[in-house]
């Protein structure tokens, strides 16, 4: 992961900001909610796909998961799960698990930086 990668770009959350939404906690509160619920259950869902050597499922959800990544603005996230897709697409079963449990880590960051930017 490249440290000069900011966790979020800020850019991205605004723009979730800035959108009209009936829901209470905005387009920002409503878009990442759907994320925080989402991205676990994708996350055990690719690993165990790795695991079981099931290549296009996991090859689909973590493409899911770096588009996901991309629209609640999770740069560091989205990155590491590139390095996911691009072994899973390889075939290379181990460096996948290596990348995953890198992104896992992301994850938890992304998730604890999100709470704040959405109770700001």
């Amino acid at each position: 992961m490249n440290s000069a990668e900011p966790l979020l770009d800020l850019a991205t959350l605004d723009q979730l900001r800035s959108l009209p939404s009936d829901d209470p906690r905005g387009m920002l509160g409503r878009v990442v909610a759907l994320f925080l619920c989402d991205a676990p259950v994708l996350f055990d869902d690719t690993r165990l796909d790795i695991a079981e050597q099931r290549l296009e499922r996991a090859r689909d959800h973590v493409h899911s998961l770096r588009s996901y990544a991309g629209t609640v603005g999770a740069v560091q996230l989205q990155s590491a799960l590139e390095r996911v897709e691009r072994s899973v697409r390889m075939g290379d079963l181990d460096n996948a698990t290596v990348h995953l449990a890198v992104a896992t880590e992301a994850l938890d960051r992304t998730i604890a930086a999100l709470g704040v930017e959405v109770s700001r």
